[in-house]
């Protein structure tokens, strides 16, 4: 892995003296674009006999919902981007509200990064705080993320539908590039028109970081943002997405952590099909995770769902069954209707109602006491 950083950066440095000659070329005329996005996220919520509260943190019961995305999490961004024919950026500014009784809130630049392309955009270099990770997976459960991560990359396309490349990222609180190549990504990405996609990533060895670094900490399987974790195993994350037949979604997330550790390894798989008839969208997804630690077995999330188009209106409802087999052998339910209305181009309405129960939620998430939600959510694109 080293060796491969250590070239594509040289690879960095002979693209930077061509900048000047491909910049110097004819191109199409920049382009500034402004936009913003806001997500209300609110849903009220009783667990047991506690007091219920109207809240803004993400709904997402049972793990991955087909219907309501991977939660609703109430958010304000606005954003820009500058593109020319070879070169641009893109920054976003992000608010969110952690808890709607405390009024708490945070303002932040989740992603500000710039690129140039080089040898008739054959390759891009880029830099700066990441969004999505290029070769990260492409649907639900988005495994291999690079979301607010500082670092730079490189990517080469030498062929349609073929992109490879790495990322090493620059933490602020390290500054030994020798450990910095022990945090480094690669991955490749190919796309085969009318037959699928395949995406594949492997991130090093980790040393020791903090919350504070710019790394997406919940990959060094801490639950607290500001806790120092320690890791020198290596993760890895595969995506397969089958387009060949009309109206069929058809795909599999797996992620592979801390390889080759017998007390923290542990697999996740998620396995989606569903089938449009018409307006009619009928589907099952299964996540599936095991763990490496005898202590620990094996937990499943059953998602059952189907949702009908009617007009302005997509209409909807999914019943998740979940289990987990050690260390306490248990099960637990999730259901509910959902009915999104589409406001206009840009806006939307989505109400919903959840109920969960039993002993077990996604995961190895026990729970003592039902919980019943309503949803109100309003999306506005601008």
């Amino acid at each position: 892995m080293k060796k491969l950083i250590i070239a594509l950066l040289a690879l960095a440095v002979v693209g930077v003296c061509a900048f000047a000659q491909d910049a110097a070329a004819a191109a199409p005329a920049p382009a500034l674009k402004w936009g913003g996005y806001l997500d209300t996220g609110l849903y009220y919520s009783q667990t047991g006999s506690a007091k219920a509260t109207l809240q803004t943190e993400a709904l997402n019961f049972g793990g991955w919902d087909p219907i309501l995305g991977s939660g609703d999490d109430p958010a304000f961004d606005l954003f820009a981007s500058y593109s020319a024919d070879t070169y641009g950026f893109k920054f976003r500014l992000r608010s969110n509200y952690d808890d709607f009784s405390s009024s708490k809130s945070t303002f932040i630049m989740n992603r500000c990064y710039g690129w140039f392309n080089l040898f008739n955009n054959m390759v891009q270099l880029s830099a700066g705080k990441f969004g999505h990770g290029t070769y990260q997976t492409q649907q639900n459960e988005q495994f291999g993320d690079w979301y607010r991560t500082n670092g730079v990359a490189i990517d080469v396309m030498p062929i349609e539908g073929l992109k490879f490349g790495a990322m090493l990222p620059v933490p602020t609180t390290q500054t030994n590039f020798n450990d910095m190549t022990k945090l480094a990504w690669a991955g490749f990405d190919y796309t085969m028109k009318g037959i699928g996609e395949v995406v594949f990533s492997y991130q090093s060895k980790k040393n020791t970081m903090t919350g504070s670094s710019g790394i997406n900490i919940e990959q060094f399987g801490a639950t607290d943002l500001g806790a120092s974790v320690v890791t020198d195993k290596a993760w890895a994350t595969a995506y397969l997405n089958v387009t060949a037949v009309d109206n069929l979604t058809a795909f599999i997330e797996a992620q592979f952590a801390n390889l080759g550790d017998s007390d923290f390894g542990e697999n996740t798989y998620n396995v989606h099909v569903d089938y449009a008839l018409g307006n009619l969208d009928p589907g099952l997804a299964v996540v599936t995770q095991t763990n490496a630690n005898s202590d620990y077995g094996t937990a499943m999330t059953f998602d059952l769902f189907c949702y009908y188009t009617m007009g302005n209106a997509k209409m909807g409802a999914d019943i998740d069954y979940n289990t987990v087999s050690k260390p306490d052998a248990k099960t637990g339910y999730t259901f509910g209707p959902n009915v999104t209305f589409t406001l206009g181009k840009d806006s939307s309405l989505e109400l919903a109602f959840y109920y969960q129960g039993g002993d077990v939620s996604d995961g190895w998430t026990y729970i003592t006491d039902p919980t019943t939600s309503f949803l109100i959510d309003y999306v506005w694109q601008f």
